[in-house]
């Protein structure tokens, strides 16, 4: 975690030079500024910076008066199904009466999520962050010019940035687009196959790259995917060949539900029979997420056993504001196993029976 993500960041002047105590006490005053601790998790084959402004008390703090705004993740089935299940006489269009519609989906990744976003003069002293350098054995400050990961005002006023280009991009270029956090999802509809290049004018995927561009917040390159009949995004298959046939459809990513089941077939051959809360809450946590992409909150409905239990052999230990964590009352029995495991599978075979939707 230290050495090569400070230096970077640095020199693209989002962190401040090393500082010690003394001299970020110089820059704010002494005792007008909170220091967060900064550690790395290793993620997608990279050490990604996490800022604990739980411990540090910061988030404690914070004082929100909005929430955050994101588009389901079946989006894109429902605004087929908007503009083309419309009654007759509406201003939607009737499938029967359209051209032979191509439809595809693009998908792109906003570069520099978090860091894209300057912190106000005002609030740097919040945005402090200590590293601990482990060739000297000291800690480091630096001030951090732009949103910290671990902030929880700072998920919050992110979202607004994605929130106002989406609704940019509806009302003024008639896009069917969306996001979720810095996701960004379009519709593309072509009259004769797939979109080619040069063809005049500029569509609903490229209009939304241009915007997002002309204000200075541009997706990653290389993250890019180009419409396609046959697009994942936010972790589904959106499947649009048979969209002339009146049905679309929406499934896993590959691998997805296997990996899910073969998590529950370890916990069952497991000698001791036990399983951490840890290992519980990250299955069910995986499990929720794919479910409540078809089926938002109705999808809790198959898990309810596993909420049950979990409200009666967890509990919060509480040291302080900052130190507040999810522990066991005891280790899961057997039969707490075997009950955990029974309604995360009966939940999976609600979503694996239940993928599948109709224009």
């Amino acid at each position: 975690m230290y050495g090569i993500r400070p230096r970077i960041r640095k020199k693209r002047h989002l962190l401040s030079d090393a500082m010690t105590k003394q001299q970020v006490d110089k820059v704010f005053g002494k005792g007008r500024w909170k220091g967060i601790r900064r550690r790395g998790i290793w993620q997608n084959g990279k050490v990604r910076g996490i800022d604990n402004a739980r411990t540090s008390g910061t988030n404690f703090a914070a004082w929100l008066q909005d929430t955050i705004m994101t588009s389901p993740h079946d989006i894109g089935i429902q605004i087929l199904c908007w503009l083309f299940n419309g009654e007759e006489g509406s201003t939607r269009f009737d499938l029967k009466n359209t051209f032979a519609l191509w439809v595809g989906l693009s998908a792109d990744d906003l570069a520099d999520a978090y860091h894209g976003v300057p912190n106000i003069p005002a609030q740097m002293n919040l945005c402090v962050v200590a590293m601990r350098n482990p060739h000297t054995g000291t800690t480091e400050f630096y001030i951090s010019k732009s949103h910290l990961f671990g902030l929880s005002a700072a998920v919050v006023n992110f979202n607004r940035l994605p929130e106002l280009m989406t609704a940019i991009c509806r009302r003024i270029g008639h896009a069917p687009s969306w996001h979720f956090f810095d996701d960004q999802g379009t519709l593309d509809f072509e009259t004769a196959g797939p979109p080619h290049p040069g063809l005049p004018g500029l569509s609903a995927s490229e209009w939304v790259d241009f915007v997002y561009t002309l204000v200075g917040r541009p997706f990653k390159k290389e993250k890019h995917l180009p419409p396609q009949e046959t697009e994942s995004h936010l972790g589904l298959k959106n499947e649009f060949k048979n969209f002339q046939q009146n049905e679309v459809s929406l499934e896993p990513k590959p691998g997805k539900l296997q990996e899910l089941l073969d998590i529950l077939k370890e916990f069952r051959n497991r000698e001791n029979q036990l399983v951490s809360l840890k290992e519980i809450m990250t299955i069910a946590g995986k499990l929720i997420f794919l479910m409540m992409s078809c089926f938002n909150k109705m999808a809790r409905g198959g898990l309810q056993p596993f909420f049950q239990w979990l409200a009666q052999h967890s509990a919060y230990t509480t040291n302080g504001i900052s130190k507040q964590t999810t522990v066991c009352k005891k280790p899961p029995t057997l039969t707490d196993k075997f009950l955990i495991t029974a309604s995360l599978a009966i939940g999976m075979e609600f979503f694996i029976r239940n993928t599948t939707a109709h224009a």
